[in-house]
């Protein structure tokens, strides 16, 4: 299974020369917890979270209507390409322990962002799949419910 099956495509993006008051906005209008600073070129060169509002910037009492992006956003950013598989993406993110990892396509542009809501639902999935089978096997009804008490 590749990413490209999984990520989320409406990215909610901002340029480096925003204020962070402005992308705050944004991230509530959006309900997101994060916001992926790109280039002109839509690739992506950082990320700003919820967390780093409040810590590197509120905590520190900077001015949300002139405080940059760019001076907020962390720039060791790991992206991921489209087409690496589901769990190799799984174990970077873990190793890496990040919560977030913005997708690009083959020319390096912003194709989408996956996070551990969206392995954990993935995953979820399988293992439901697995145990109705498991149910079945055990019980010989599709649909039966395993009632542990």
């Amino acid at each position: 299974m590749s990413l490209r099956e999984f990520f989320t495509r409406n990215v909610v993006t901002g340029l480096g020369n925003e204020t962070i008051l402005d992308a705050a906005k944004r991230m509530r209008d959006r309900k997101v917890g994060a916001i992926v600073v790109v280039d002109d070129e839509q690739k992506p060169i950082g990320m700003v979270t919820d967390r780093d509002l409040v810590v590197k910037a509120m905590a520190e009492g900077k001015n949300p209507q002139t405080t940059l992006l760019r001076e907020t956003m962390s720039f060791d950013l790991v992206s991921l390409d489209e087409n690496r598989g589901l769990f190799e993406a799984t174990k970077i993110m873990s190793n890496q322990g990040i919560r977030r990892v913005p997708v690009v396509d083959k020319e390096g542009k912003l194709a989408g962002i996956i996070c551990l809501d969206d392995l954990i639902m993935v995953f979820g999935q399988e293992i439901a799949g697995v145990a109705g089978a498991i149910a079945y096997e055990t019980f010989g009804t599709p649909g039966k419910k395993l009632i542990v008490a």
